[in-house]
């Protein structure tokens, strides 16, 4: 569940919605979550996940776009 609201989150954040490439992008979920590839728009470094604090039984990421210069 984790893994899906990291890459529903990525598809939201890039306004592709259900017509994102899921499949190819790649995240890890870990204590720390992460972009770990994809195709552009979805490269990492330029993406961060954070995993939001939600009552128990819910399962929220963020995903934020900051390039580097």
């Amino acid at each position: 569940l984790r893994t899906w609201t990291c890459k529903e989150a990525m598809s939201k954040a890039t306004g592709d919605g259900l017509a994102a490439p899921f499949r190819a992008i790649d995240v890890v979920v870990a204590e720390d979550l992460a972009l770990a590839g994809g195709p552009a728009p979805y490269a990492p470094p330029d993406w961060s996940l954070i995993a939001l604090d939600v009552p128990a039984d819910y399962v929220a990421t963020l995903a934020r776009y900051s390039p580097s210069t």
